[in-house]
């Protein structure tokens, strides 16, 4: 059927609404009063019922249309919502038919990252029980998802909202459901037991894998969560798998310095027995089942993260010492590695170690094998500092990211002491390893790329100054 045009109708009428242009412009105006009214609301307040009455004299149309207006990418139900104004939430539901899934602007207070969400994601990240409670009795939707595939129930976990959770799985929230990077409930709520417990007796997935292969037991030893950890070990969560990176559990604990969880996994430690014994039946000091190289290896790369993350040298010395304490108990030499090819030209075979590992870049520094070694290397910091770089290579191989950023970190102190050559050795390797474990055009490979340059043009720089100010004097 064709629409009538404005010329036909006798009066200025908007098309779309149906309604006159002067109609169109009370509900506009009435819209705004109610915009400001529901913004400054105080705590379990009403609307003014001046402006209740004024609603109610439109019908229900109009009061819809009211209701759906937008400002500052927010209707009045998405502001009340957020705010957690219950009493108005019910009344533009019940009364003015306001959509409980039109949808707003969410900003996130930490990153300042807005995403398009509906009235409960809101309500259920705000924390606002009621409003949720309110908004499900009335229809939403449990299990909308946000711009970046996030339901209300994953987000209310990620704030430890227990008891919004718990209401929205009542209403069959999906607790499965991952958002768009992989992330789901449980990975969410590692900083909460209880919750954790509350997911898990519910069915999560204890061994869910989000983008990056990460499970919520990597995300519980990064965070130093050890509770949470012991919770998803007894729900039978797999030490085993590894992330993108090749990250299990017990390396996961050694790259982020949690001794504690580290103690537990492999069975040393004030509580690691009972606390297994109690997770598992388990008898005393079983912990996870490692082999002695992998336990000696994790002590050793314990204690290069104790030296280049917390620049501790008194653990690091101590972790290592405990490294050569299993290898001698059970008779471990460190493994040998294949040779690493450089692309350097002027590279040989006779800048690699009996283990396989370059030590050119390291200044000609080899990884300690025994105490003497290790307490020679300890009276020297910068020796030091180089078998924590030792042991990385080893332990997490040329292509892990932590080898490379070390490598960087290290490279940058050098610089900062005006250590120029040191720097250029292993920013030049780091660049090696990015070119060989991604492309040359790849993002990070730039960035180490331009670093050094960057240093090669501020030594020349330099150069040319002290050459200039030679020259000056001669004259």
């Amino acid at each position: 059927m064709v629409q009538p045009t404005k010329m036909w109708l006798g009066k200025s009428v908007d098309v779309e609404s149906g309604c006159t242009t002067a109609e169109a412009a009370k509900e506009e105006a009435l819209f705004q009063e109610l915009h400001k009214e529901v913004r400054g609301a105080a705590p379990s307040a009403h609307l003014p019922y001046a402006l209740r009455c004024r609603l109610e004299r439109f019908n229900g149309a109009s009061r819809n249309r009211i209701c759906s207006m937008i400002r500052d990418g927010c209707s009045p139900l998405f502001v009340a919502c957020k705010k957690g104004n219950v009493e108005i939430v019910e009344y533009l539901i019940s009364v003015c038919g306001a959509d409980v899934e039109q949808r707003g602007q969410y900003e996130v207070p930490d990153d300042h990252s807005v995403h398009n969400v509906t009235p409960l994601w809101c309500a259920a990240v705000a924390g606002k029980l009621k409003v949720v409670d309110t908004l499900v009795r009335h229809g939403a939707d449990v299990n909308s998802v946000s711009d970046t595939g996030s339901t209300p129930v994953r987000s209310a976990c990620f704030m430890t909202h227990l008891d919004i959770v718990r209401l929205l799985v009542a209403h069959n929230a999906d607790i499965q459901r991952p958002n768009y990077n992989g992330g789901t409930c449980l990975i969410n709520s590692v900083q909460s037991v209880e919750l954790c417990e509350f997911l898990l007796v519910h069915g999560a997935d204890v061994n869910a894998q989000d983008i990056q292969s990460k499970t919520a037991l990597h995300y519980a030893i990064q965070e130093h969560r050890f509770e949470t950890t012991r919770l998803l070990l007894q729900y039978g969560a797999d030490p085993f798998l590894v992330s993108r990176y090749g990250d299990d559990a017990l390396q996961t604990a050694c790259l982020k310095g949690a001794t504690e969880i580290f103690a537990f996994l492999v069975g040393e430690g004030e509580n690691a027995g009972p606390a297994f014994a109690a997770c598992f039946g388990k008898p005393p000091t079983s912990g996870v089942k490692y082999s002695p190289e992998r336990v000696a290896s994790g002590y050793e790369l314990l204690g290069a993260t104790f030296l280049d993350e917390h620049h501790d040298s008194h653990k690091t010395l101590r972790y290592w010492r405990k490294a050569l304490d299993v290898r001698e108990r059970h008779g471990l030499v460190k493994a040998p590695k294949a040779r690493h090819a450089s692309s350097s030209p002027s590279s040989s075979s006779s800048t690699c170690d009996d283990r396989g590992l370059s030590v050119h870049h390291y200044g000609g520094a080899r990884e300690f094998s025994d105490r003497a070694e290790l307490e020679a290397a300890s009276l020297d910091l910068d020796a030091t500092r180089m078998q924590s770089l030792l042991i990385c290579e080893r332990v997490l191989g040329t292509a892990h990211k932590d080898t490379i950023y070390r490598l960087m970190y290290r490279g940058a102190a050098y610089a900062d002491s005006m250590q120029y050559q040191r720097c250029i050795d292993l920013w030049r390797y780091a660049l090696e390893l990015r070119v060989r474990k991604d492309s040359i055009l790849f993002c990070d490979t730039c960035f180490t790329a331009q670093a050094l340059v960057k240093l090669y043009v501020d030594l020349f720089q330099k150069q040319q100054q002290q050459v200039r100010g030679t020259y000056t004097k001669l004259c």
